[in-house]
């Protein structure tokens, strides 16, 4: 995989890259891992085939923030009283 251009938006680093397929094809992306805009959720790493989407994508990180890690904390405890509840449910 090869980097190809370092770019920015609202202060958020992100890099469109290359590789080549399994099958020998060129392909191409926008890939996004800053820490500040995706701290304390458990998306590591965001992605997007244009960098009109990505700067959709980043946009909607920046703006729904606290709703992220809100839903992120339900379904986090959701899990949780399941296997609190289920604790030896398992299938033979």
């Amino acid at each position: 995989m090869k980097i190809i251009d370092n770019l920015e938006h609202r202060g958020v680093n992100y890099c469109f890259k290359q590789w080549v397929t399994w099958n020998g094809q060129l392909a191409s992306g926008y890939s996004c891992e800053d820490r500040n805009l995706l701290r304390g959720l458990t998306v590591k790493n965001i992605t997007a085939t244009t960098n009109e989407e990505m700067v959709d994508l980043i946009n909607f990180y920046i703006e729904a923030y606290s709703d992220l890690l809100y839903t992120q904390e339900l379904s986090v405890n959701a899990a949780r009283a399941w296997y609190e509840m289920y604790p030896n449910d398992t299938k033979d």
